[in-house]
C-alpha cells in the first residue's frame, strides 16, 4: 500500500482510539455499566447522570433528566449531537471520491438538522467535517426538538473531560 495506505491506516486507528476513549469516559444513561460490545462508530454510551440520551430514550424521561435539568437551570447548554447518517472511518474508505461523498453527506445532514431548529434556541459552535457530529448550544425547546428528531442518533452534554494518566 505504501506511505498513503499507512497514513490512512494510522488515521483509522487514531479515530478508533479516540472513540474508545470517549466510550470509556462515559457510563450508561440508564445506570448500567458501559457496554462491552463494540458500539456504532462515533457514538458513545450515555452518561449515568442523564447527561446523554438518544431519541428513543425520551419516552423514559428519567434517562435524560440530567441533560434537561441542566438546560432548564442554565437556560441553555452546550451539547454534541451524533447525526443518524451512515459513517465509515475515512481510512477505511476506498477512494478520495468516497471520502468526498461521505463528507458531503455529513454536511448535508448537519444543514438539514440546523434548518429544523428554532433559530433563537440553537447556536452552532462546531460543524465537524469528517465525523457525523455537530456541537450546539441549545435551549430547552431546541433540545426537545432534537430529542424528537429522526435525524439524531445521540445527544450528549459537551463537557470537558480531564486527561487520563
Amino acid at each position: 500500500m505504501g506511505r498513503v495506505g499507512d497514513i490512512a491506516r494510522l488515521r483509522s486507528v487514531a479515530a478508533l482510539v479516540c472513540v474508545s476513549g470517549v466510550i470509556l469516559m462515559t457510563a450508561s444513561c440508564n445506570g448500567e455499566p458501559p457496554r462491552t460490545q463494540q458500539p456504532a462508530p462515533v457514538s458513545s454510551s450515555p452518561a449515568s447522570d442523564g447527561s446523554s440520551c438518544t431519541p428513543a430514550e425520551v419516552a423514559r424521561a428519567a434517562d435524560c433528566a440530567g441533560l434537561l435539568r441542566t438546560v432548564r437551570q442554565r437556560k441553555s447548554a452546550p451539547i454534541i449531537v451524533t447525526l443518524a447518517v451512515e459513517f465509515t472511518p475515512e481510512g477505511d474508505l476506498t477512494s478520495a471520491a468516497a471520502v468526498q461523498r461521505q463528507r458531503k453527506a455529513i454536511a448535508d445532514a448537519q444543514a438539514r438538522l440546523i434548518a429544523e431548529l428554532p433559530s433563537a434556541g440553537a447556536r452552532v459552535t462546531t460543524r465537524f467535517a469528517t465525523t457525523p457530529l455537530i456541537a450546539l448550544v441549545v435551549d430547552e425547546a431546541a433540545l426537545r426538538q432534537l430529542l424528537a428528531s429522526s435525524r439524531v442518533r445521540r445527544i450528549q452534554a459537551d463537557t470537558p473531560q480531564p486527561p487520563t494518566g
